[in-house]
This record gives structure tokens, sequence and C-alpha cells, in this order.
């Protein structure tokens, strides 16, 4: 476009690019990793322009860092919808953390290419391609730490149509195309803020409703009555119990596992991965006595460390439930 003297457009090169993309590959519009990248593309494509005509600064690292916050506000926004959807949290510190892992990184990329183009040199690569393995090790380490740390990832229900169309009021308040005046522009934002806080509330459950699940050979079930919910068995660590625990918001009051083998209760493994807390889980009587698969005992004892109630039931044992009771007829 340059070379020719014609118009160009970044937000043209990237939905040309992501045509390309689709067309060679149509599966990947449903990913996460698509969704994300692109949404972050957009995102960077927007604010950009706003860096440039609202920096005040002529420092050049001023400026630089203006432009840096700037664009790391406008990337946050976009992936916020996706970032929802996909993974029902929400990272407190994000901002502040991707602002300093930007600049480290960019430093890193410089670094490895340096690495690369000293390939064809023995003894060089080596020397700097073993600190910067180390250094990104570390720094990836720490940043999965510090988002392990309890209270900074706020888990919300996913996202939904409300949710999309509160993201859209913020960015139409905040895009320089649509040309509104400063009194519509601030009423237009807070409002999508708010759209976006109620679309992501808690919504209370009435009546009872069941969910089975469908996993393969393994079996999982959901029982929900009124505000409580009950687990009965996990299936396995793929994940589907805690993908719809996490979507939903919800904390099991109780996990029945029906016996202590891996396709009924290896999904204690996504429940713990996902850090959704189990106040109880319930057993039958000698279930443990049993032949159980390796590594179910340890995920129950890991529980019964973290302060879980193990419960044992027999026939005839009764569990209320806020509209009626679960009877256990049978044990083995």
């Amino acid at each position: 476009g340059r070379i020719l003297n014609r118009p160009r457009s970044g937000l043209h090169l990237l939905s040309a690019e992501m045509i390309i993309t689709i067309l060679l590959s149509p599966a990947q519009v449903t990913g996460a990793s698509f969704v994300l990248t692109y949404s972050a593309m957009f995102g960077l494509l927007w604010t950009l322009p706003w860096a440039m005509r609202l920096n005040p600064f002529r420092n050049k690292f001023l400026s630089s860092l203006f432009d840096s916050v700037l664009i790391t506000f406008g990337v946050q926004l976009v992936i916020l919808l996706p970032e929802l959807y996909f993974y029902q949290r929400l990272p407190l510190l994000s901002f502040l953390i991707n602002l300093p892992a930007m600049a480290v990184f960019s430093v890193l990329i410089w670094l490895y290419w340096i690495a690369l183009i000293l390939l064809p040199i023995p003894g060089l690569t080596v020397l700097l391609s073993g600190p910067l393995s180390w250094l990104t090790g570390n720094l990836l380490t720490a940043v999965r730490a510090l988002g392990a740390v309890p209270g900074l990832t706020l888990w919300l229900p996913s996202a939904n149509v409300i949710t999309a169309l509160g993201v859209l009021l913020v960015l139409a308040g905040l895009c320089a195309v649509i040309r509104l005046s400063g009194k519509i522009r601030i009423p237009l934002i807070l409002a999508g803020v708010a759209v976006i806080v109620v679309s992501l509330l808690p919504r209370p459950h009435s009546g009872t409703e069941y969910i089975q699940f469908s996993v393969g050979n393994a079996d999982a079930a959901v029982l929900r009555d009124q505000d409580q919910v009950v687990v009965i068995d996990t299936g396995t660590a793929d994940g589907e119990i805690s993908g719809y625990l996490r979507s939903h918001r919800l904390t099991p009051d109780l996990v029945i596992l029906t016996h202590l083998h891996s396709d009924h209760a290896g999904g204690l493994v996504s429940l713990a991965r996902d850090r959704i807390p189990v106040r109880t889980i319930c057993l039958p009587v000698g279930a443990e006595s049993q032949e159980i698969d390796d590594g179910v005992q340890a995920l129950l004892d890991q529980y019964r460390d973290a302060g879980t109630e193990i419960r044992y039931l027999s026939r005839g044992d009764v569990i209320p439930l806020s509209s009626g009771t679960l009877t256990v007829l049978w044990h083995s």
C-alpha cells in the first residue's frame, strides 16, 4: 500500500489475514486461541490512534509509557468478553502485570533473535540461550504463582449476550470514529459498565434440575435443588464437571462418589485444578478398602488434608435437600 501510494488500514489487513486463516482452517473460529488472538490485535489497532492523538508527552520514555498503558487498557477491554466466555475468570491484577510483562518479554524476544543469529558460531549460542531459558522459565513460574494467589482471580459466570451488549456500549463510548459529545460518551461508558456488571452477577436458581453429562463410559451428574448443588460422580479428569460448575459459578455442597475408580472419581483432579472448593465428599461404607484406581486415594487424602469432610453412607441413609431428600437404596 505504501509503495503504490494506496490507502492502508490495519483493520483491513487484520480482516484479510483472518479470512485467509479461516479459509485454510475453518475449525479455528470456535477456538479460544483464535478468538483471543484476533481480539487482542483488534484492541491494539483500535487503541493505537487514540494513543497517538491523546499523548501529551514530548519525552520519549514518558510518551512510550503512556502509549503502552493506553494500548494495554484497550487490549484488556476487548479480550474481556472472550476471556469471560472461555475461562469464566477475571485476573484482577492483569492490567498491572501485563504492562511490565510486555516490556520484559519484548526484550527477551530480541535476545532470542540474537541467539538464533549466533547459531552458526559454536559456543556463543549455548552461553546466551542457557541464561535466557532459565530467565524465561522463572518469569513464567512467577506469573503462574502470582495468578494462583487466592483473591487475585475473580471467578464469574460465563459471558452472555447481555455482557456483549455492555462491552459494545463501552467500545462505542470510547470509539473515536463515532462522533459523540463528551456529555454522551461518559453516560454511555458508565451504562456499558453497569450492563456488564449486572450480566455477570450470580442468578438465583429456583426449582429442581438434574443434569446428566455425556462422558463416554464414565459417569457424572449434577443435581441442583433451589440453592443446593450436589455432584454425583465426577467423571474423568477431562474437566466436564468443573467446566460446568465454573461457567455457572457454582460451589458444590456435596460430592457423592459411588466408588473410587478414575471414571467416576477422576474429576476430583479438575475440581482441585480449578480451585473449586468441595465442602463434603460422600463415599459408600468400605469404599476405601475395595479396589481403588491409582491416584484416586491420593486425591481423596489431599481433600481430607484441606479440610473437606469425608462422610460414609450405607443403605437407608437420608440426605436432606431444600425441597426433598436423597435416600441411599443400596451400597456394595
